[in-house]
């Protein structure tokens, strides 16, 4: 029988030596992991205890039996907190600092207690190895020390249990829960029949192997395949043993054999049956675990069958939906489940479309899975099949927080399992809830998954030959519109009522339809050729003219003009004449199209109206608002009463140039200026200026004029009328104000504020634009003065805000000018007082500056690191080898050079001597001197300064023909130049101002080191 002493030091021995190794293993799987690492903490404790308590029990003579109980007792004290904030962490509750600050303050407190002899009087060891500790009565403070965070702990555990519904999570949370179960079962055990024995220490020892085992497996083994392989196991051992002892037992049963010859036989039997399973044991294994599944497992035996013969089944057809609805089929026939949805990805989309259904009847289903929502990111991420309760257990720990977004997967979707084929993700399965509430085993997913995988081909070709038939239908649907819009147009054109001719450029007549050729009189051959002039009158070709060039130039896309024609029996006929440029995508010119309407009988009218002017001079005295009319000399000849009564003047102060004297002083120029340039080119005007009231108040007034003609079309003047709309300009003034305020606030900004429409055109900017003034992208899109990437970039974020309604807030580099150059943008939707979207708003911050800042900052870290290494490893072995090696590898990424010289100076015999040289600086053998009088080298040596040498007559003495260029950098030691480092090119201009600072910096790291092995010379 086994002695207690025996145990009481063989039990703390094996916790010992199975903590620590628990320990080093958390450690090294713990990748920054909080849960991992406050175990660990915890382990350390449990080796504190274990150690003194085998200390103890083993009669250590290193220190005394209460220095080693103080010891254990600190250990023991600082596991209840350990476990405590452990269980906090794998809850993913972080504590916070003054739950953190309490924690340690209270074991703080304990271990100065401990340490002082507060706890423990006397620890007596008997003759027989018995140990009897004398406890105060302040001890019963580490017991509630000891109860009341174990307590807390376990209480948080159950609670958690008790309300999480995922069964992934409740299996993570059954460990720590048995653990804590089994640490108060050791402490119980302290006070029962096996106190002399450590059995808290074995109940921490096997909570420990508990809660290591849901560190890393994270879940419970699925008990039917335990079943399964342990029925196949079994099978097959017994199948081994009766190959072996079957033949044995029927030889014994003929004649009895001895000894040497059963052993010998049994070694034949043995050798045979392992050459023979040797070769088909692993076939018989499957086949006895299909067997099994047959019998035992007839569901799994059924999916089984279905996974083996569906890449077949499937292979027979290259239709998508058929595809598609045979699989869905065959799952399921095999799976209880309610519903199934396949999604396969869009040939030159951004989401995933739903391609087939089964049980999917609701009719708020999503059709649709896109690129950005997060379980299309995980799926994309994580090669395995993904459950709604695995949203609860962090499955989502990739992303950012920033980026942490709504689950967004279909409500009726349970599991999602990605559907691969060649890396890409093409598709995904969505299973629904099966018809008996309980969850899908592991077996079940891992089915699932491989199904995916063994028909993730078949269904790729399918999907690309439905696209490519699409396409193809797309290409015939196209081009029968083409043809048909041809026709249409062919038809239109024909048929029109006005008369339309297709022009080239210089104005000549192409094509054109029946209408035209009867307007004219002309024939389509007569008019072919011709020019429009030819058939205009001479007055209106003068008119014509320049706004015909301005179109053909490009700048303007259309204009209108009323002019006479003559037929072919030179009848005069007035037409509206509307010519319009037309352009390919790439704006350039093609043709004009010129659209002729026959509006002589309304000129006829024009003249039955000019009869009526009496009539008109009725109407106007009685108008609202004040009216004028003037000769084609801008001499007024009428004003109506109501400017009569404005002015307070007589109707002859006001003829003639009498009415320009109401014009405020400091408008009159603008006004005649406008005026009289529309009158010069009989055209319509508008003006807003400022005119004097009867009252010596002067009013704001808007002046609108527009040109009169005879019927025969001679200028006769102009008419016009002017109403006040001083109210108006006040509140003008006043918005005006507010936007002035506005614009001032971000003139010197490197913020960009703008608006655009729905169609993504600029209504309202402000601040700085890319490459134009802001009064420049009025109603243009970014592709009309963007680069193309830019434009593609900050499209597809304002696509992406109109159609999800929401704001987006990202970086966007490009090329402008030749320079890279970086915009942080924010958009959001603008919507309108009923809440819909009528466009964008947004801002754009050239952050270039900033981003090239801080990658100088980058650069220059890079470069205190390299020489920090530079320091360490060469102090470590200067003068060696490997030092020189290691030396010329840290300068090459500092400055990169094509040969490396370390040169040693002796001062007195005026010598140079190589110490170690690299590349092309082979011209120098380590350890041949040359003279350093009158050399290249020596202004380094005498005067102590960096040399930045190029020119090539001073290169030719010192190196290899195709040297461009050397940094010669003198290495001080005590005071005094005890070498040179030399860096050597064999490129023109490469080495700069900065590479002689950085060569610098690398002489003062490594001239210490070298003064050591060279020594310094006067």
């Amino acid at each position: 029988m086994v002695q207690p002493v025996t145990l009481n030091i063989l039990i703390p021995l094996t916790a010992l030596v199975a903590h620590s190794t628990i320990l080093v293993l958390i450690v090294r799987r713990s990748r920054g992991r909080t849960a991992h690492r406050a175990f660990a903490f915890y382990l350390l404790a449990m080796v504190i205890w274990n150690l003194g308590s085998l200390a103890l029990h083993g009669g250590s003579p290193l220190l005394t039996p209460l220095v080693w109980v103080k010891i254990m007792s600190i250990g023991a004290q600082a596991m209840p907190v350990l476990f405590f904030l452990f269980t906090q962490y794998y809850l993913e509750k972080t504590p916070g600092r003054l739950l953190l600050a309490m924690c340690l303050g209270t074991y703080m407190v304990l271990v100065v207690g401990t340490w002082l002899g507060a706890f423990v009087d006397a620890v007596d060891v008997a003759p027989d190895g018995g140990i009897a500790i004398d406890f105060t009565p302040v001890a019963i403070i580490a017991f509630l020390h000891w109860f009341v965070f174990n307590g807390w702990s376990a209480v948080r555990l159950a609670y958690t249990y008790r309300r999480t519904r995922a069964s992934h999570r409740r299996n993570q949370l059954r460990y720590p829960l048995l653990a804590i179960s089994i640490v108060f079962l050791g402490l119980i055990a302290n006070f029962t029949p096996l106190s002399p024995y450590p059995a808290d220490i074995a109940a921490t020892l096997v909570s420990a192997l508990l809660i290591t085992y849901a560190l890393i497996r994270h879940e419970l083994l699925d008990l039917s395949m335990v079943g399964r392989k342990a029925l196949a196991s079994t099978a097959l051992i017994g199948v081994l043993a009766a190959t072996y002892l079957v033949p044995l037992l029927i030889l014994d049963l003929l004649r009895r054999l001895r000894v040497w010859e059963s052993m010998l036989l049994s070694a034949l039997v043995a050798s045979a049956t392992a050459l023979v399973l040797a070769v088909t044991v692993r076939p018989f294994y499957d086949w006895l675990k299909d067997r099994i599944d047959q019998l035992f497992f007839r569901q799994r035996y059924a999916r089984l069958r279905v996974l083996r013969a569906l890449p077949d089944e499937l292979a027979s057809s290259l239709d998508l939906d058929t595809v598609a609805a045979v699989l869905l089929r065959r799952i399921a026939e095999v799976w209880p489940v309610r519903t199934i949805g396949l999604f396969a990805r869009e040939e030159y989309g951004h989401s995933f479309v739903i391609v087939a259904s089964w049980g999917l009847d609701q009719p708020g289903a999503p059709g649709r899975l896109w690129l950005g929502q997060s379980l299309v990111e995980v799926l994309q991420v994580r090669d395995a099949v993904i459950a709604r309760d695995d949203l609860e257990t962090g499955v989502l720990d990739h992303l950012q927080e920033d980026q942490q977004p709504s689950w967004e997967a279909p409500s009726w979707g349970e599991l999602f399992v990605p559907i691969r084929h060649g890396g890409d993700l093409t598709g995904v399965l969505v299973v629904g809830s099966r018809q008996r509430e309980h969850d899908f085993s592991l077996d079940e997913r891992h089915l699932l998954a491989t199904l995916a995988s063994r028909t993730a081909g078949a269904l790729e070709n399918a999907r690309q030959h439905t696209a490519v038939q699409q396409e193809l239908a797309k290409r015939e649907r196209a081009d029968a519109v083409v043809h048909t819009d041809e026709e249409h147009y062919r038809l239109i054109f024909d048929a029109a009522p006005l008369g339309i001719a297709r022009l080239d450029l210089q104005g000549r007549i192409v094509e054109s339809n029946r209408s035209f050729q009867e307007l004219l009189g002309y024939t389509e051959g007569e008019l072919r050729d011709r020019s429009v002039a030819d058939v205009t009158s001479a007055v209106d070709q003068q008119r014509e003219a320049p706004r015909f060039q301005e179109l053909v130039d490009g700048l303007s896309t259309s204009y209108d003009l009323e002019k006479v024609c003559y037929r072919k029996d030179n009848e005069p006929l007035w037409v509206h004449a509307q010519t319009t440029l037309i352009q390919d995508e790439q704006e350039t010119p093609q043709f004009l199209l010129t659209i002729l309407e026959d509006i002589t009988y309304q000129k006829w009218q024009e003249e039955d109206l000019a009869a009526s002017e009496a009539l008109f001079r009725t109407m106007a005295e009685s108008a609202p608002v004040m009216i004028w009319v003037v000769s084609p000399d801008a001499e007024c000849t009428y004003v109506n009463q109501q400017w009569l009564t404005f002015s307070g003047r007589s109707l002859d102060e006001e003829l003639r140039q009498g009415w320009r004297e109401l014009v405020h002083p400091k408008d009159r120029v603008r006004w005649a200026t406008v005026f009289h340039r529309a009158v010069a080119a009989q055209e319509a005007f508008r003006l807003e200026y400022r005119l004097r009231r009867a009252d010596g108040q002067h009013r704001w007034v808007l002046n609108t004029g527009l040109p009169r003609y005879a019927a025969d079309g001679t200028f006769i003047g102009f008419i016009g009328s002017c109403l006040d709309i001083t109210e108006r300009k006040a509140t003008e003034a006043q918005l005006h104000l507010s936007a002035e305020r506005f614009r001032l606030a971000l003139r010197n900004s490197p913020t960009m504020v703008f608006q655009q429409d729905r169609q993504l055109r600029y209504s309202w900017v402000s601040g700085p634009v890319a490459t134009k003034a802001g009064d420049e992208v009025y109603g243009q899109t970014d592709a009309d003065f963007l680069p193309a990437d830019a434009a593609g970039q900050l499209t597809a974020i304002k696509q992406a805000v109109l159609e999800r309604e929401a704001s987006r807030h990202e970086e966007v580099r490009s090329t402008i000018g030749g320079e890279e150059v970086v915009y942080d943008v924010y958009v959001e939707p603008l919507r309108n007082a009923a809440g819909d979207v009528v466009g964008i708003t947004g801002t754009s911050t050239d952050i270039t500056r900033r981003k090239q800042v801080e990658a100088a900052l980058r650069l220059a870290r890079s470069e205190a690191e390299i020489l920090a290494e530079i320091s360490r490893t060469f102090v470590a072995s200067p003068g060696t080898l490997l030092g020189y090696d290691q030396l010329a590898q840290r300068v090459q990424q500092l400055i990169p050079f094509d040969g490396l010289l370390l040169l040693q100076v002796d001062r007195e015999q005026q010598l140079l001597t190589p110490a170690y040289v690299a590349g092309v600086s082979a011209t120098w053998e380590v350890g041949v001197s040359r003279p350093l009088t009158d050399s290249l080298f020596a202004p380094s040596v005498q005067q102590r300064r960096t040399q930045l040498v190029t020119d090539a007559a001073s290169l030719a003495p010192v190196g290899p023909a195709e040297l461009k260029g050397m940094v010669v950098v003198p290495l001080v030691g005590q005071e005094t130049v005890i070498g040179l480092l030399v860096l050597e090119s064999c490129q023109a201009a490469l080495y700069a101002e900065r590479d002689r600072i950085l060569a610098e910096r690398v002489g003062e790291q490594i001239a210490g080191g070298l003064a050591k092995v060279w020594g310094a010379t006067d």
